[in-house]
């Protein structure tokens, strides 16, 4: 996806989305953590504006990106949107996170997932 000034002004577009408040942003937002062609800096962007747009009806999205992403940095991110969004779908798949002690930090940040969705 780009390099250089082209990666980053993508990345600060679509960080900028979430601040608009335009919901119809939405879809290109769900459709980023879909392209496997994205790389972490545009996913966590498109995560966090979707959360700053309280787009719950990206839940599934998000769960997905978890479920398939090994990228530390966009897991914090998605279990942190799937908190604040409140999307109990995700209880599952985060005690399984808070149970794997490999990544200690991980299961750290998933356990308080937890405790915020319960």
């Amino acid at each position: 996806m780009g390099s250089g000034a082209e990666h980053w002004a993508r990345v600060e577009a679509l960080s900028a989305m979430g601040s608009t408040g335009d919901r119809g942003a939405i879809p290109e937002l769900i459709a980023t953590l879909d392209d496997e062609k994205e790389c972490w800096h545009t996913r966590t962007a498109a995560i966090r504006s979707l959360v700053q747009l309280q787009a719950v009806d990206a839940g599934a999205a998000i769960l997905k990106l978890l479920a398939r992403d090994h990228d530390p940095d966009v897991r914090e991110v998605a279990i942190g949107a799937l908190a604040e969004l409140r999307i109990t779908q995700a209880i599952r798949i985060l005690e399984r996170i808070a149970a794997d002690q490999t990544d200690a930090r991980l299961a750290k940040i998933a356990a308080e997932a937890l405790a915020r969705l319960r």
